[in-house]
């Protein structure tokens, strides 16, 4: 038999197990709510940290860009210049060529190379203003140096008028002018106290062409090549004796018989002296610093039958 204040009991200790229940449901929702909060603030979280590497790479990227476009118009600008370069320098070479072409009339003294302190290049003006009085000669200077532009002062200080002064060219076109030209010079400066064989030297034998210059004294070149009579040589500051040795050339036949000389010169292996090893040991020089000017046998036979329809 149940009591009356048994079952008002139950009642009540149900209505607290409700109660509690309802508590701990509550309680879990508001858990599960803030595990929601704190999840979204884990994805933000993430968001931002992508979205700061994603900036930064991008930045990155964009720096990258830039300095590559920089590249690309530093590349454009330097191709601009190169190209404005090689059209002026086509230009020159054309004017060159056009000027050389102006004196196939004339005797052309040719000298090609370094024009500096160690060359004395006044000595050879001094002979180009001696020989203005035989009009059928010109000068011609092709190359760079330090003397250029005293060179040039003194051309208009002195009015020297058969002297033409152009500038460096490449090897190709080096060979070229030596087959039009008729005489090779070279000029030493007084003061060197050494055995110097300038490099030109073989480039005009080869070429077949007569030797004019003026060297240091005590300098053995002199004896090498006025003992193969393949040119002519005085010393630095004898203006009258080069000025004659000059003369000497204005005569075509001897330009020719001594310019064949001077070929024999390089060619010549029986006799030692004649060598191109036996004139390094004598004048104290390296092959390696001269044989650079020595052409190939093809383009050598090229410019040879050139020089020879111009001497016929």
């Amino acid at each position: 038999e149940q009591y009356p204040q048994d079952s008002e009991y139950v009642k009540e200790l149900i209505a607290q197990m409700e109660m509690v229940v309802e508590k701990i449901n509550y309680q879990e929702e508001r858990y599960d709510a803030l595990n929601k909060k704190l999840s979204d603030v884990e994805v933000l979280k993430e968001d931002k940290e992508v979205t700061e590497r994603l900036v930064k790479e991008n930045e990155d990227k964009d720096g990258i860009i830039s300095h590559q476009q920089d590249e690309l118009n530093k590349a454009s600008s330097t191709i601009a210049r190169l190209r404005d370069s090689i059209e002026h320098k086509d230009k020159e070479m054309e004017r060159m060529r056009d000027r050389i072409e102006s004196l196939e009339d004339k005797i052309i003294y040719f000298y090609g190379g370094n024009m500096g302190h160690a060359q004395d290049m006044l000595n050879l003006l001094r002979l180009a203003k001696n020989m203005m009085i035989y009009t059928q000669s010109h000068f011609l200077f092709v190359g760079a140096g330090d003397e250029v532009e005293i060179m040039k002062d003194f051309i208009k200080k002195e009015n020297i008028k058969n002297t033409t002064i152009l500038p460096a060219v490449n090897q190709k076109e080096f060979l070229n002018i030596l087959s039009q030209i008729d005489v090779g010079l070279f000029s030493l400066n007084f003061n060197h106290k050494t055995h110097n064989f300038p490099g030109k030297l073989l480039g005009y034998m080869c070429e077949s062409k007569p030797i004019l210059g003026s060297i240091n004294p005590g300098n053995d070149l002199k004896s090498v090549v006025e003992e193969s009579s393949a040119g002519l040589i005085s010393i630095n500051g004898e203006d009258e004796i080069l000025f004659e040795n000059a003369k000497y050339f204005l005569d075509n036949q001897k330009r020719t018989e001594i310019g064949n000389n001077a070929n024999k010169l390089l060619k010549n292996k029986n006799v030692e002296i004649y060598t191109i090893d036996r004139l390094c040991s004598i004048l104290h020089c390296e092959i390696e610093d001269i044989v650079e000017h020595v052409p190939e046998p093809d383009e050598r036979n090229e410019h040879t039958e050139k020089a020879s329809e111009k001497n016929n």
